[in-house]
């Protein structure tokens, strides 16, 4: 499934505007629904691939997604991972955590990237569209691999 998130990712991403990080919504449905070592190592492999898109982020994707995986791992835990709320909360905590930390390995590296909420003000399409998408997509994945409560 990560690779052919990755390819709808990289194949749409120049045509749709509001195409959601598919790879992200990966990442947080393997965290909320599998078990924590699963998680992890699924989302580095996430990390590893996406980071391959941009080399000013790789080293940035291949440790905040480990991060993410854990994270939606223990929220999965503690709330009840088929609630849409649950799920939309923790995928905006994921995706400002990406963009938090994109941001500021690019002011790290290069010294001339936007400030954070330029960032959010910017690319508010796909970001809203990942963080609505991901109850729908959560349902779907969870019904297509079977995974029961």
């Amino acid at each position: 499934m990560l690779i052919i998130a990755f390819i709808l990712q990289v194949s749409a991403a120049g045509q749709i505007s509001w195409m959601p990080d598919l790879i992200l919504l990966m990442v947080v449905f393997e965290g909320m629904f599998r078990s924590g070592p699963e998680a992890v190592v699924f989302a580095l492999v996430a990390g590893a691939i996406r980071g391959s898109l941009s080399f000013g982020t790789f080293s940035a994707d291949i440790f905040t997604f480990p991060i993410i995986g854990a994270m939606g791992f223990l929220e999965g835990r503690i709330f009840y991972r088929y609630n849409p709320v649950a799920q939309v909360l923790i995928t905006t905590i994921a995706v400002c955590l990406v963009v938090f930390i994109h941001v500021l390995c690019l002011k790290t590296s290069e010294g001339r990237c936007a400030g954070f909420f330029t960032v959010l003000t910017y690319n508010w399409k796909p970001l809203l569209v990942t963080i609505v998408s991901a109850p729908g997509l959560f349902f779907l994945l969870s019904r297509m691999f079977h995974l029961e409560d």
